[in-house]
């Protein structure tokens, strides 16, 4: 009966072993790369306690916003979720739950509106999670399918790193400023075209996407909060005189959706020379003219919801 016992300790300390090794020696691998700012970004959200603006959707959020700017005109802080079109367009809205408070102001600006509801590359998530193991608790049960799947991948490559010494090369995570942006440095489009051959606006729209905003528009609202969503930044080059189908699909969006949608598109149709290094990045020019728009439509939007409080509502 000891040497059952004695040996069943020793299996539980082998795996503790395990599992100990692959949470502090494998594990994280990835603390300066590009995934891993989103955990930034929620203790900022989490540590402002007074109303703020919170500014979701993907990498064209990232790259495309100067939150100083927006900060500084509405007069309420300002935090950038963007993070990356990989993850899908919910799964980071989940995790950004938590920090969501009375008097905030959230604001949604996906690039794409064909994802389904749900995680779409488990292997990026991992690569954030990583960071911080206790955001997993945070997610949604129909994800976890896609964790699985995409561990192994994960965890190769993060061998490979540990076996190679080259965890923590990428340090992307520094080029994020303490509001969440990314800037390009740059007012230069680097695409070798100017543009990148995809067209953005095809005719489908997911209905679980749009379902999965509108139960998110209720979250908010019990949390005293407001939600909005405004456009993303879309190329000339793209839509090539094209502009009649911008504005319809902006009305089969609007037409799904039980909470505002700020923005008139076509006023967020660019030229080329104001992105960076895809469709949907902006560079430095780019992000000041784009903020420049939200910024109008936000307080248009205030203006005409009676919250004259913040801001001296000027146009630019």
């Amino acid at each position: 009966m000891q040497k059952k016992i004695l040996f069943g300790v020793k299996i539980i300390a082998l795996f503790g072993l395990a599992f100990f090794f692959v949470l502090h020696i494998i594990m994280p691998q990835y603390p300066y790369a590009y995934l891993a700012a989103y955990v930034d970004k929620l203790e900022r959200e989490n540590s402002i306690s007074e109303p703020k603006i919170i500014l979701m959707g993907d990498s064209n959020v990232a790259y495309g916003i100067r939150s100083n700017m927006l900060e500084e005109a509405i007069g309420m802080p300002v935090v950038n979720m963007g993070m990356h079109a990989g993850l899908g367009q919910t799964f980071c809205m989940d995790l950004a739950k938590k920090g969501i408070q009375e008097g905030d102001i959230v604001v949604i600006m996906p690039a794409y509106y064909s994802d389904a509801d749900g995680l779409k590359d488990g292997t990026l998530a991992w690569m954030m999670l990583e960071n911080k193991l206790g955001l997993i608790f945070n997610v949604r049960i129909c994800d976890f399918p896609a964790l699985i799947k995409g561990f192994p991948a994960y965890f190769k490559r993060a061998v490979e790193c540990w076996k190679n010494g080259l965890g923590g090369i990428e340090h992307t995570r520094e080029s994020f400023n303490h509001y969440g942006d990314i800037s390009a440095a740059s007012d230069t489009n680097i695409m070798e075209e100017g543009w990148l051959p995809s067209y953005p606006f095809e005719t489908e729209i997911n209905i679980e996407l749009m379902d999965y905003y509108n139960e998110y528009n209720q979250f908010v609202q019990k949390k005293g909060a407001r939600m909005v969503m405004a456009s993303m930044p879309i190329i000339d080059l793209m839509i090539d005189g094209r502009y009649d189908e911008v504005i319809q699909r902006q009305e089969r969006v609007i037409e799904k959706l039980d909470f505002p949608v700020i923005s008139d598109w076509g006023d967020y149709v660019y030229p080329a020379e104001y992105f960076y290094d895809t469709n949907y990045h902006l560079n430095d020019r780019g992000a000041d003219v784009r903020t420049k728009q939200l910024i109008n439509d936000l307080k248009s939007w205030m203006e005409q919801s009676g919250d004259m409080s913040r801001g001296d509502l000027k146009r630019f």
